[in-house]
């Protein structure tokens, strides 16, 4: 009897341990779901109010792309590029990289330009003017390598831009590989003969390396291709007395100063190698007139007491006031981006009707009349909202176009002295 008794309550106490592991699974279980319930739903709330925000982002982008683009306009670069970060810190939109990148260039921040451009090639690598102008800061970053690529890139992605091409190729013999540059230049004119400057940069590839030889030969090729093209005659000239200075070859000396002749001829100049060279040569002076300089007008607008004057600066016309008192040429920073200007790591100070001023400055191709001046500096001055005049020209600047101001006739006449 106390068998059995003992026996019923040890099955008694198993089905209660039973039943009481059954109940704590029971209440581990809900516990575990109930917690995992709430990060689910947490998590779910999450995504949905991301989702959100790169929806609203995405609604927001043309808008605020926009605004960006305007603060570059106006120079406003931080605030142009708080006003991207706030929609690309959520979803990266190539609009607004690209508008990041000019505000990052611009404020010489070249090394962050670099970096947006490379996000930029991830989401669009088969735009070619991309490649292009990340191989320009790759270059700037002494980056060769990597600008190398990048160059190749856009010419497989727009091989008949003889530009990039010549680019690529003149990275490839900066890089020390002259037969790939070579041949990229060869292939070009081949197949674009009519492009004068890809003929120039072919013989270049050699004459600049000391191969005269085969530079001479290549210059003769273009000059009789291109007759009147001042230029070839005169690299095939430097090409012939370079290479015969030293032994006196006196037939190959009488060909440069042919061509020494005939670059005057199509393109007169004061006080240039080529008048000096034969000079040498010959010991006789070129005929006055290839050494005459070269008149040219421009008319002034005439307003009161002011005068105008227009130029262009990197191909883009504008009215410039014609400042008696400043030093150099300059625009307001508000229209920098409308003569494609980048501004470079350096300020100067100016002179101006006003005074004295530290400005930023930029350089570009000035043109004034059908005179052009490479890489003259440009100055920013403080925004000014003028819709008719774009910035100032100093008038101590026309010097450099050897102008003189004729009040009586309303107009400028330059003399070429380049």
């Amino acid at each position: 009897m106390d068998y059995n008794r003992n026996v019923n309550s040890l099955r008694n106490d198993a089905d209660y341990s039973r039943r009481l592991l059954i109940v704590w699974l029971a209440v581990a279980l809900s516990t575990v779901l109930g917690v995992g319930g709430v990060y689910w739903w947490r998590n779910q709330a999450q995504q949905r109010e991301a989702q959100h925000r790169v929806a609203e982002a995405e609604r927001r982008s043309v808008e605020v792309n926009a605004q960006a683009r305007d603060l570059l306009e106006k120079g406003e670069f931080a605030a142009g590029l708080s006003a991207v970060d706030s929609i690309l810190d959520l979803v990266e939109m190539p609009d607004l990289l690209e508008t990041k990148y000019y505000l990052l260039h611009n404020s010489n921040r070249r090394n962050e330009a670099y970096q947006v451009m490379l996000k930029l090639l991830k989401r669009r690598p088969n735009e070619a003017p991309y490649q292009h102008t990340t191989g320009v800061l790759a270059l700037n970053l002494s980056k060769p390598k990597e600008a190398a690529a990048h160059f190749e890139s856009a010419v497989k992605l727009e091989p008949q831009n003889s530009n990039y091409q010549i680019e690529w190729a003149n990275l490839c013999l900066m890089n020390g590989d002259l037969e790939k540059g070579r041949t990229i230049l060869k292939k070009l004119v081949e197949q674009n003969p009519q492009c004068e400057e890809c003929w120039f940069n072919y013989a270049s590839a050699y004459g600049d390396h000391g191969a005269l030889e085969r530079a001479i030969e290549i210059f003769r090729q273009a000059a009789d291709e291109f007759p009147n093209n001042f230029t070839h005659q005169y690299h095939l000239a430097l090409a012939l007395d370079a290479k015969n200075r030293q032994s006196k070859d006196q037939p190959a000396l009488d060909e440069a100063v042919a061509h020494y002749q005939r670059s005057l001829e199509l393109h007169p100049l004061r006080n240039s190698v080529a008048a000096q060279r034969i000079f040498e040569i010959t010991g006789k002076a070129v005929p006055a007139e290839l050494e005459a300089l070269v008149a040219d007008e421009v008319p002034l607008e005439v307003e009161g007491d002011l005068s105008y004057v227009r130029a262009r600066i990197n191909g883009v016309e504008g009215r410039f006031l014609l400042d008696t008192g400043a030093s150099y040429v300059c625009v307001y920073s508000n229209a920098a981006s409308h003569f494609k200007l980048i501004a470079a790591d350096r300020v100067m100070e100016t002179k101006t009707a006003n005074g004295i001023i530290q400005v930023r400055v930029a350089y570009g191709q000035l043109q004034l009349g059908k005179q052009k001046l490479s890489d003259a500096v440009v100055c920013f001055l403080p925004e000014i909202k003028d819709d008719r005049n774009v910035g100032l020209f100093g008038v101590q600047f026309l010097q450099k176009f050897g102008a003189q101001i004729d009040v009586a006739h309303q107009r400028l006449v330059l003399n070429s002295d380049r």
